[in-house]
């Protein structure tokens, strides 16, 4: 988040319209300082750390409860596809009212003109002026875009949980080989 933020707030500007190029984006930027730089920082992790620990714990629960169902010790890599899958995107819809205070935050004109203080301010104003349904819109593209990144991770994850599950000492829950 530290280095892809300041990226992100960039492309935004510039596919929003708010600045011309990212070379725009970035002068406007760099003359805001720090703030400028990191503008909707604090959003854009409250939304990754969100996701990421949702990803990994829904995803454990939800692989948990499918071995429990199939009975099987190990599944198919498109049994894993399309667990993830619907996981990930149940999980990347849930997430994107985090997503829509993100992209405003990152978004909005700093200075006298700054509409969100900080992202309660944010979720507060939209809840209040555009109601609750503003908080899902962008929701089928961020679902269906999240899911390839998102299977690439839930296939590590699953490969490096087998290797610590079997090189792991027992105390910890492996097999200690």
């Amino acid at each position: 988040a530290v280095y892809a933020a300041p990226l992100e707030a960039l492309k935004m500007k510039v596919q929003s319209g708010a600045a011309k190029s990212a070379g725009s984006a970035l002068k406007t930027a760099l003359q805001s300082g720090i703030p400028g730089i990191y503008q909707g920082f604090g959003s854009a992790v409250l939304r990754d750390v969100a996701f990421t620990a949702g990803a990994v714990l829904l995803l454990e629960r939800v692989w948990d409860e499918y071995r429990n169902i199939t009975k099987k010790a190990e599944y198919s890599p498109m049994e894993h596809f399309l667990v993830s899958a619907v996981t990930t995107s149940a999980l990347a819809a849930a997430t994107n009212p985090l997503d829509v205070i993100r992209t405003r935050m990152m978004t909005q004109s700093l200075g006298p003109s700054q509409l969100y203080r900080h992202p309660l301010d944010c979720a507060t104003k939209i809840a209040a002026t555009e109601g609750m349904g503003a908080f899902f819109r962008g929701v089928v593209p961020r679902t269906i875009a999240v899911v390839p990144a998102t299977l690439v991770f839930a296939l590590v994850y699953a490969r490096a949980r087998k290797v610590v599950d079997e090189h792991a000492p027992p105390a910890w829950g492996g097999q200690g080989k």
